[in-house]
């Protein structure tokens, strides 16, 4: 049995840990990180957020991607690339 093709955690096995529709403090706890780290992955498209009316809630389809290691889901962020994408770099003028 190769245990690289089966994925590490499923839908079922969050939903039992953590419910339908986590906040960013559930997943935090769950992942063992502070909320900003968990701010920080959603910042960052790591993660992606449903946001409701006073409370933001990440998708467990994103959250699988992150925990199995796989990015199918779509890319959503203020920067507009996704994160393994550098930043151009322009010189500098010297006077």
């Amino acid at each position: 049995m190769n245990l690289q093709s089966e994925p590490a955690f499923t839908k079922s096995d969050l939903l039992d840990k953590i419910g339908p529709a986590p906040t960013v403090g559930q997943v935090a706890q769950f992942l063992r990180e502070s909320s900003t780290t968990t701010w920080r992955r959603l910042r960052d498209g790591q993660l992606r957020a449903v946001g409701g009316p006073g409370t933001t809630r990440i998708t467990l389809e994103s959250l699988l991607a992150y925990l199995n290691g796989s990015q199918d889901y779509q890319l959503t962020h203020k920067r507009g690339r996704k994160p393994e994408e550098k930043k151009e770099v322009k010189p500098v003028k010297v006077k």
